[in-house]
């Protein structure tokens, strides 16, 4: 039987390979290029999983593939800032700055969020000696800070009881739905800490879908991505409720339809009759107004 992008053996390598199994997701890889398939991701991991393994001189060999694979055949499945993310990444390994941080500027023209992968990507350590990679970082940071508030510092004793109350409910209600809730939000908020007007939350279901969760008492807003670890893809959204976080909350961290991808709008729209305002936030930073239909 013919292999393809969907095949079960590259999402097992990719599952190994974001548990940071990385021998065993290069072996899965592998695997399915001695069955003679190629395509750019399963390249770019397959690379990316020899690195670090610190098997340089195979990661750049496979890295030369993903860049002659692209002038040769560009994927035009894979979103755009993932493609020149990963051409970018190919250029770091074989210490070519000048050309990494020109796909990477690419990247971050297509999607600014691309920034928040680079720290945690050991590819990119070596980068940060670099004048032009560090300042492109410190321009973006300022652009994301903008384009993603999410809210200034605040101390226990300038949030009034009904504040207070919203955010421990939330940790409660969140932990009850299986949840990880951020260890350093609640030790905050038993020690008197300063704290952000926000709660922060992660759940996973069999290392599928992640939602991230912010809740913002100051600007009467929610705001949650839904992000697929397999593709790397995310979509983020804007909520202002009608009648207080509550029952909101309650409709969003109950969110198992939400985990097929068939179902995902319509979870989406459930929320609408919920809020004064819900927007889909793109990968720019521009808002879109959801409307129920």
């Amino acid at each position: 039987m013919e292999s393809t992008k969907s095949d079960s053996q590259f999402q097992a390598g990719l599952l190994a390979y974001r548990k940071g199994n990385y021998q065993e997701a290069s072996e899965s890889f592998f695997s399915l290029l001695d069955q003679g398939q190629v395509w750019f991701e399963l390249l770019a991991f397959t690379a990316s999983s020899l690195f670090r393994q610190g098997e340089l001189e195979k990661s750049q060999r496979i890295f030369q593939d993903v860049l002659r694979l692209h002038e040769q055949n560009p994927d035009e499945e894979l979103e755009e800032s993932l493609i020149y993310y990963w051409l970018a990444t190919a250029f770091v390994v074989l210490d070519d700055m000048e050309q990494a941080t020109q796909f990477l500027s690419l990247a971050l023209e297509h999607n600014p969020r691309v920034w928040y992968k680079i720290p945690e990507q050991a590819e990119w350590h070596k980068a940060s000696e670099d004048p032009r990679f560090a300042a492109m970082l410190k321009e973006e940071k300022k652009l994301l800070d903008t384009l993603f508030y999410r809210g200034k510092p605040m101390h226990l004793e300038e949030l009034d009881e009904a504040d207070l109350g919203i955010i421990q409910g939330f940790v409660s209600l969140l932990r009850s739905h299986g949840w990880h809730v951020d260890d350093a939000l609640v030790e905050d908020l038993e020690e008197g800490k300063a704290v952000s007007p926000q709660g922060y939350a992660v759940y996973s279901e069999n290392a599928g879908l992640i939602l991230h969760l912010h809740l913002h008492l100051d600007e009467n807003l929610l705001y949650f991505e839904l992000e697929d670890p397999l593709t790397d893809e995310s979509q983020a959204f804007r909520l202002h409720p009608k009648k207080g976080f509550k029952r909101l909350l309650e409709t969003i961290v109950d969110f198992q339809e939400a985990i097929n991808p068939e179902n995902r709008l319509q979870y989406i729209k459930s929320l609408i009759s919920q809020c004064k305002d819900l927007y889909y936030e793109l990968p720019n930073g521009t808002k879109m107004r959801m409307k129920k239909m």
